[in-house]
């Protein structure tokens, strides 16, 4: 039985697929559903521009990571399902499955990276790694 659904929730299209099927998921079971979405280490250094200083890019990008989650605990209120959220930092992969041990979740489920072609590999790195380390079922959203 699934009591608890552990979404990973990213600023993606395949993340809030993973997130609406989450919520319907936990609507029909009666599951408690949480939201984890990961900042990664390094990346803001990528993002930087000649206009923005880094601690200018880290606040835009926790308040976009802050919007994600509040879109999701929308839709699952909306749904009547309580939704807990939850930021962690770190490399994603590791990040989801930490979580997942540390709420004790039944279920993980996450977005797969749109494939380019049929050369790619099904899953993206993030969703690979949890599909191999994981201790639960995973379920990998399109």
């Amino acid at each position: 039985m699934v009591d608890r659904v552990l979404v990973a929730v990213e600023d993606t299209p395949a993340a809030m697929r993973a997130a609406r099927l989450a919520v319907d998921l936990a609507q029909r079971t009666g599951a408690s559903m949480r939201v984890v979405t990961v900042l990664q280490d390094g990346v803001l250094t990528a993002a930087l521009t000649r206009s923005s200083t880094a601690p200018q890019v880290e606040e835009r990008q926790q308040a976009a990571l802050a919007s994600v989650l509040g879109h999701v605990r929308g839709m699952a209120a909306a749904e009547g399902v309580p939704a807990q959220t939850c930021e962690r930092l770190g490399e994603p992969g590791p990040e989801i499955l930490a979580e997942a041990r540390a709420w004790d979740a039944d279920l993980i489920v996450v977005g797969r990276a749109a494939r380019r072609g049929p050369a790619e590999a099904y899953a993206d790195a993030v969703s690979a790694h949890v599909l191999e380390l994981a201790d639960v079922p995973v379920l990998v959203v399109p």
